[in-house]
């Protein structure tokens, strides 16, 4: 069975659910046991731990820079 649900989801979490299980398994991504389902959460992890890092790396100053340019038109 495949997973195609996650692709359909979130095509950057399916890409790296992919990768992840492309790299320990080296095999199409299931849930069949206790290590496939580890590498489904350690995928989840790298992309939230990828979100965060460039959040505060590049969207944070943005959105400041936003923020301080409305308040001051007044």
């Amino acid at each position: 069975m495949k997973s195609k649900f996650i692709y359909d989801l979130c095509p950057v979490f399916g890409v790296h659910y992919r990768l992840v299980h492309d790299l320990l398994f080296k095999t199409l991504p299931r849930f069949e046991n206790l290590p496939t389902i580890l590498a489904t959460l350690l995928s989840l992890l790298l992309l939230y731990l990828l979100a965060n890092g460039t959040y505060y790396a590049f969207e944070k100053r943005f959105i400041a820079r936003g923020h301080r340019r409305a308040y001051s038109r007044g």
